[in-house]
């Protein structure tokens, strides 16, 4: 679980030598995208200058700690069809600003995955085995999916609105893989344990959309309802490696189960939602 509870101005954004003429389309959310702190350009892959930005106090910014300004740079760049950001410079909060503010390079490169810690779910994304960088080194299993769920939100105090973003999240460094004849049907298991995560966030969301009218009563609730839906989740995915450890013809029928789960909970595929602040 990651929580941001963001409240005030968002920092300025300052784009620089971007070129109209970018023949890039926008990058989307769960597309390979590079995110690289203190990396030798010089040791990319083959790589193209899309822009400049940097991303500075504006007035009174609250919401501008490291985590979200760097979430705020990633953003930018995919909108400007990047798939790659180069942190060249970071000032953290001094006697001059409470902010941290960042210079950063958008990039195009070659492959981006090689440089990604997280992949966020989605149909169009499956998972690959060289996805899973974690150690193999002592580990009991073949393999190991390391997902979770993970949410934020921002508040916009112009329009007394908040916006809730609630995500699938699999993890590069933590998950590990061990190849073998059967890589195929050892991936599949695999995928399919995002995909049950996945799930379970659809669920998230489900609750928090029936059940909580604003953002103050999601302040109140989500932690509870987090809770029950962690618990429900830990459970199904322990359950089905108990039974398809015990018996792999019983393998399908848990594809078949995912499958249908995924459409019956279709109408809240969505990432974001959006609440008002008050209860007025």
């Amino acid at each position: 679980l990651l929580i941001l509870i963001i409240w005030g101005c968002s920092p300025k954004i300052i784009v620089n030598n971007y070129k109209e003429n970018n023949p890039y389309p926008e990058t989307q959310f769960y597309e390979s995208f590079a995110l690289i702190e203190n990396q030798n350009l010089e040791k990319l892959d083959k790589k193209e200058l899309i822009a400049d930005i940097e991303i500075k106090e504006k007035g009174l910014s609250i919401n501008c700690d490291y985590e979200t300004v760097k979430r705020l740079a990633e953003e930018k760049a995919r909108q400007l069809g990047g798939n790659c950001l180069v942190i060249t410079e970071h000032k953290k909060p001094d006697i001059k600003s409470t902010c941290h503010r960042i210079k950063a390079q958008v990039l195009k490169i070659e492959n981006p995955e090689k440089y990604e810690k997280h992949i966020l779910w989605h149909r169009n994304r499956p998972l690959k085995i060289s996805n899973f960088r974690g150690s193999t080194n002592k580990r009991p299993f073949q393999a190991a999916t390391y997902s979770m769920i993970r949410y934020f939100a921002t508040t916009n105090p112009i329009n007394g609105k908040a916006k809730i973003i609630l995500e699938s999240l699999f993890s590069c460094d933590l998950s590990y893989f061990k190849n073998s004849e059967m890589d195929s049907s050892v991936l599949a298991h695999e995928q399919l344990h995002f995909d049950i995560t996945e799930i379970y966030t659809r669920k998230f969301r489900q609750r928090i959309i029936n059940d909580i009218s604003n953002y103050n009563e999601f302040l109140e609730h989500h932690e509870s309802i987090f809770s029950d839906i962690q618990k429900d989740l830990s459970v199904k995915q322990d359950e089905y490696d108990s039974e398809v450890y015990a018996d792999r013809t019983l393998q399908p029928k848990w594809n078949q189960w995912v499958e249908t789960e995924l459409k019956i909970l279709d109408n809240y595929n969505k990432r974001e939602m959006e609440f008002k602040k008050n209860k007025k």
